[in-house]
């Protein structure tokens, strides 16, 4: 069976990823990225979700223990756009996969 990845940010990164065609959920703060966490870990095509790191780093304590312990998927997470620099590997990785340069501020 495939798995799917999604990117879950906050509003900062807007829709970034889903321009490059991936699967992208926003969440304006930790709780309502709780309820998103929710409603991804019981889809079983989702094999991958990509945390923004803040927002990551802001979730409750037993969201975290689950999805780095308990859930059977992969987590990851990516720098939040206040710690990408003009040249860091993500942005050059965001910025050919789009084909035009951005600018994340």
């Amino acid at each position: 069976m495939n798995k799917q990845l999604v990117f879950l940010c906050s509003e900062k990164l807007g829709h970034l990823f889903s321009l490059a065609g991936f699967k992208q959920m926003v969440a304006g703060d930790p709780l309502n990225a709780q309820k998103i966490i929710d409603e991804l870990t019981k889809d079983e095509t989702i094999g991958v979700i990509f945390f923004e790191e803040t927002l990551f780093d802001q979730l409750d304590e037993k969201y975290k223990h689950f999805l780095e312990r308990r859930w059977n998927g992969v987590v990851a997470k990516i720098p939040s756009p206040t710690l990408i620099s003009e040249e860091s590997y993500l942005l050059k990785l965001i910025n050919r996969a789009l084909g035009y340069q951005i600018k994340i501020v």
